[in-house]
């Protein structure tokens, strides 16, 4: 990761963080997530009611930065985003976020290489998509089933099991 000894005053969007890791403009996607965590330590009022519509600040930016950090391929910083994002979820008040927040933290484990923890993080996905039904949460449970195979055939404990549910829950 790069590091900044000054930091932009201005906040860039989401999109826009992630646009910048996406082509490869590593130094400015660093500019725009050190922007946004200074935009989120600025203690300058409280958040525009427009913004509530996606959740609290800190949690939107968590997650963002998650997705920014993914499209850079620093997995270890996605996961540690993702976890951070998770316990700034209200799990109730949040529940969708909460649970498509932790199927990412599974994808970051897998991409780590790390099939114990990913199957565990999918597993706790599952619970708590049930009674769920959305096209994101279809998507997610989805993106993990070529893993699973995968897991499957190498005899990761749990990933049959797992595979069986995701196949339920897809039904």
């Amino acid at each position: 990761m790069v590091t900044w000894t000054a930091r932009p005053r201005r906040c860039f969007t989401s999109p826009t963080r992630r646009a910048f890791a996406t082509i490869d403009e590593k130094p400015a996607a660093a500019r725009a997530l050190l922007s946004a965590e200074d935009a989120l330590l600025r203690d300058d009022g409280s958040q525009p009611s427009f913004s509530l519509v996606s959740g609290p600040a800190a949690g939107t930016v968590t997650s963002h930065t998650a997705r920014t950090l993914t499209a850079l391929a620093d997995h270890v910083g996605t996961e540690q985003q993702h976890r951070d994002a998770l316990v700034r979820w209200d799990p109730e008040k949040f529940k969708r976020v909460h649970a498509l927040t932790q199927a990412d933290l599974g994808d970051s484990l897998a991409a780590q290489a790390r099939a114990d923890e990913a199957v565990a993080a999918w597993t706790q996905t599952l619970t708590l998509m049930e009674g769920m039904t959305s096209d994101r949460t279809r998507k997610a449970i989805t993106s993990i089933r070529s893993t699973l195979a995968v897991y499957q055939r190498r005899k990761v404990p749990g990933a049959a099991e797992l595979a069986r549910r995701a196949r339920e829950a897809l039904a």
